[in-house]
């Protein structure tokens, strides 16, 4: 089929070249335009052809019936026996799915929606390799994707105040580069469609790679505009980026609205190529509302400090912010946290960051923050599970590494920074039940003290008899760290207690000598070494 498809490409860009009209009426660029679109068409077919082997399903499967289809949906499941027979456990399978793919409602009833999401996941192998990409050199082609999400239901409280459904994915667009070169994306425009109003969406956001890369659009007669000169998005040459659309549903939405979102035309997108290709306008599915009366919600407040204090350079384990989180009307699962540093310290001042619940550890600990000041804890591999009306504890602690005179403190800066799910739903929800989410911030901010230089005797340092005219002994040995702040030395010294003199005494500074030996040194004197070193706020150095 590949073949086909290339075959009738090149057919349709000899009759551009050829057909009725003169030739000087299609542009270069147009007709690199109509062959990176027609490319990016194939990428999409070639996607869709290669499948697994397995059938794809093509009837809506419910409880109590028997069908050969069922059989095939029970070994995508893993239920068994593979029976035919949809039955409890079958259906208790559907639910799962239903649920770890956000598809509401949840009831185990194996209808279209569900449907396209198992055979997109189970009947459709993986997409091509992002190494394969015949555009033209100089030209973004732009495609709906194979991700691109299938038709579903918003939904939203019946009670304004207590939420709607957030992190919705609605379509997903792939956008691919030449092999000539990379192209940066600087601005997206993505267009609404429907029975709908601006102010049914409260935010959007643009995920790739799983990580969003732009949030809160400009809006304005449906269309929502992301711009970032520096760039919203890269995709390296000769590959592709998925770029998926989610929104945030406003409060209080109600029933019978309808949404559509795509990208309408070239000019929407704006990038450092030459040609935009693709078949315009290109939109994801339909998406309708739904409400319901306990939908869950999930609310965070800061608890300390609670005022302005300070902290000693050098401190370990420091509870630099604590907060709590209360689920409600719901089991929650909470799977993602980011936190924003704020002040004068660098990012580098803070270090070992770990996130407490309860008292504690959760996620991965954290050696240190992005040079952006933030952190993130991916708890996805084991949510952190709210029971309907739990409280929780939620405490940051830090190495205080260095920093000396400077200040910080943490905050949650988006609603998007702090994910909680509707555990019953399946539904991602609003934190703090905003439409414009108010950020949390640490009530005081921490100041850091002066810098310290800390000496303690070595747990290597040698002890016992010396042997009378032995050469190039170590004498005595010393942990020393600096904290707060880098610390130069011009002088080192040390006395000498013994009762016998000794000759050519010097000093070491992780085993490179240290300013110049001391011919002799006398019983219970103190020997100065003179030189020039700086000792790195937080590491040790051995000192002899």
């Amino acid at each position: 089929m590949a073949k086909k498809l290339v075959a009738f490409l090149l057919a349709v860009v000899v009759a551009v070249s050829i057909s009725g009209g003169s030739v000087s009426a299609v542009t270069i660029d147009e007709l690199l335009a109509q062959i990176a679109a027609l490319q990016a068409q194939i990428l999409a077919l070639q996607a869709q052809q290669q499948g697994t082997g397995s059938t794809c399903l093509t009837k809506d499967l419910k409880y109590g019936m028997k069908d050969d289809e069922v059989k095939v949906l029970q070994g995508w499941l893993s239920v068994s026996p593979q029976s035919g027979w949809f039955g409890p456990l079958t259906k208790a399978a559907v639910i799962t799915y239903q649920k770890a793919n956000s598809i509401t409602p949840a009831v185990g009833y194996f209808g279209p929606i569900t449907r396209a999401s198992a055979n997109a996941k189970y009947c459709v192998s993986a997409s091509p390799s992002p190494s394969v990409s015949p555009v033209p050199a100089g030209s973004v082609s732009i495609a709906l994707s194979p991700e691109t999400p299938a038709a579903g239901t918003f939904v939203a409280d019946t009670i304004s105040a207590d939420g709607a459904q957030a992190l919705v994915p609605v379509s997903a667009f792939r956008f691919t580069a030449p092999a000539a070169g990379a192209v940066k994306v600087t601005k997206v425009i993505v267009t609404r469609t429907g029975i709908a109003a601006d102010a049914d969406i409260s935010n959007m956001y643009l995920f790739v790679d799983s990580v969003k890369v732009a949030e809160s659009p400009s809006v304005s007669s449906a269309k929502s505009t992301f711009v970032n000169s520096s760039g919203i998005f890269t995709i390296p040459a000769g590959t592709y980026k998925d770029v998926v659309v989610k929104i945030d549903l406003a409060n209080g939405v109600t029933s019978g609205k309808t949404f559509q979102f795509g990208i309408v035309a070239a000019s929407d997108i704006t990038s450092d190529a030459t040609v935009i290709a693709g078949t315009f306008p290109m939109t994801g599915n339909v998406f309708s509302v739904a409400t319901v009366t306990d939908l869950g919600k999930m609310t965070i407040a800061s608890v300390a400090p609670a005022s302005n204090t300070t902290v000693d350079a050098g401190t370990l384990a420091y509870e630099a912010w604590r907060f709590s989180a209360t689920g409600a009307d719901q089991p929650i699962d909470v799977s993602f946290v980011k936190f924003t540093v704020v002040g004068t310290a660098d990012y580098d001042s803070l270090q070992n960051l770990k996130l407490y619940v309860d008292g504690v550890q959760v996620g991965t600990t954290v050696a240190l923050m992005d040079s952006n000041k933030t952190v993130t804890f991916d708890l996805s591999a084991a949510p952190v599970h709210f029971a309907s009306g739990q409280v929780k504890t939620f405490a940051v602690r830090v190495d205080v590494v260095k920093g000396s005179s400077r200040n910080f403190y943490f905050e949650v800066a988006n609603g998007s920074d702090f994910v909680a799910k509707d555990a019953t739903y399946g539904l991602y929800l609003k934190t703090n039940q905003q439409n414009v989410f108010t950020l949390i911030k640490s009530a005081g901010t921490v100041s850091i003290n002066a810098g310290i230089s800390v000496s303690t005797k070595s747990t290597s340092s040698p002890s016992g008899a010396v042997t009378a005219n032995a050469i190039n002994v170590k004498l005595a040995e010393w942990d020393v760290k600096a904290s707060g702040e880098d610390i130069r030395v011009s002088t080192l010294g040390a006395t000498y207690a013994g009762t016998h003199t000794i000759n050519n005494v010097y000093m070491t500074i992780d085993g490179t000598q240290y300013g110049t030996k001391a011919g002799t040194v006398a019983s219970a004197a103190t020997q100065a070494f003179n030189g020039s070193y700086i000792f790195t706020a937080g590491a040790t150095k051995k000192v002899a």
